[in-house]
């Protein structure tokens, strides 16, 4: 058992003469200069995807308010035959 962990552990390290390589350095990116107009055309992009979520978030809040309607209507209904029913008996 000591024998399996043993290799798993060489294993990972690597064969033990060999060296290890230089470690790749952190990427660096030089940052360059947008225009005024990239600027804008960055806004009305996230602009337009911030108008679709609102739309469909508003057609989602319908969709659960008229649910909500639907369910409200659906309780009113069990609630009158309850009362019909105390009145009868």
């Amino acid at each position: 058992m000591m024998q399996k962990r043993d290799k798993a552990q060489n294993d990972k390290a690597g064969k033990p003469g060999a060296k290890p390589g230089p470690k790749p350095g952190p990427k660096t990116t030089t940052k360059r200069e947008t225009t005024p107009s990239e600027k804008l055309a960055a806004l009305l992009r996230k602009e337009s995807l911030l108008v679709g979520r609102a739309r469909k978030a508003k057609e989602d809040l319908k969709a659960v308010q008229d649910d909500i309607r639907a369910a409200w209507g659906e309780r009113e209904k069990v609630n009158r035959e309850l009362l019909d029913e105390g009145l009868e008996a």
